[in-house]
C-alpha cells in the first residue's frame, strides 16, 4: 500500500497475529472494512467518484466465474461473481461509462475467468491463473516491483514467479499437505522414493484428487 494516495484494506479480523502478512498496511490504509461484497463495490464507486484511478489486489480462493468464499451459495455477501461485476459496476449503478480500473490482480484461482469481465467494465489490465493457483505467494514480487512505477505490468506479473517462490509452495506440497492428505486417505501416497513432484503415476493421482478435482486451493497466473 506504500506510496498510493487513497488505501482501502477490505479484511476480516479472523487472522492469528504471527499469520498476518497485512498488519502492516492496516496501519497504512486510509479505510479499513470487513470484506464483503457490498462494500467492495461501494469503495470501488467511493474511489471513482473522488476522482482515482484503482489497482484492485485479490486475496482470495476463487474458482471458475467467481472469487471469495469458496463453495458458498451464489448470493452470499463474502463470493463475488462475474455477474457481480457486470451488475453493480455498470454505468446505470455507477454512472460511469467505464470504470477508472488501472490493473486487477489476484491469488484466487482460475482468475483469468473473470479478466475480460473486469475488462469490460474498464479495467485497462488483468493478471489471473487460468488454473488452480500454485504460487499466490508470488504476489509480494509482483507488487514490489509493479510499485516501482518503472516496470511494465507485463514484466512484473513474469517476474514475479520465481525459483524462491516456487521453493516455498513445492516444500508445503512434499512435506506437509501431501502426507496429510494421504493420511486422510485422500490418495494412496508415492511408493519407495518417488514423490508428488517426480515424474510419475502417484504424483497425477495426488494432483487430480487432492487439487484439481477440490479446486479450492492455491496457479500459475497469466497476464
Amino acid at each position: 500500500m506504500e506510496d498510493y494516495d487513497r488505501k482501502v484494506l477490505l479484511k476480516f479480523e479472523s487472522t492469528p497475529s504471527w499469520l498476518d502478512f497485512s498488519e502492516k498496511d492496516e496501519k497504512l490504509a486510509d479505510i479499513k472494512d470487513v470484506p464483503t461484497k457490498t462494500n467492495l463495490f461501494k469503495y470501488l464507486i467511493q474511489l471513482a467518484e473522488e476522482g482515482y484511478f484503482i489497482d484492485l489486489f485479490i486475496f482470495a480462493h476463487g474458482d471458475k466465474g467467481y472469487f471469495g468464499q469458496y463453495g458458498a451459495d451464489e448470493g452470499t455477501e463474502h463470493r463475488v461473481t462475474s455477474e457481480d461485476i457486470l451488475n453493480r459496476l455498470s454505468p446505470a449503478k455507477t454512472g460511469f461509462v467505464k470504470m477508472p480500473i488501472r490493473i486487477v490482480w489476484g491469488t484466487n484461482c482460475y482468475g483469468q475467468t473473470l479478466g475480460e469481465t473486469w475488462r469490460s467494465v474498464g479495467a485497462k489490465t488483468t493478471a489471473g491463473a487460468q488454473y488452480v493457483n500454485f504460487y499466490p505467494t508470488s504476489w509480494g514480487n509482483f507488487i514490489d516491483d509493479w510499485n516501482k512505477g518503472n516496470v511494465s505490468f507485463d514484466k512484473a506479473v513474469a517476474d514475479a514467479d520465481t525459483a524462491a517462490v516456487r521453493t516455498v509452495v513445492q516444500t508445503y506440497i512434499r512435506f506437509v499437505d501431501a502426507p496429510s492428505q494421504e493420511k486422510a486417505g485422500k490418495w494412496d501416497g508415492c511408493p519407495g522414493l518417488k514423490h508428488v513432484l517426480g515424474d510419475d503415476s502417484c504424483a497425477r493421482q495426488y494432483f487430480l484428487n487432492c487439487w484439481i478435482d477440490r479446486q479450492d486451493g492455491l496457479s500459475r497466473r497469466r497476464a
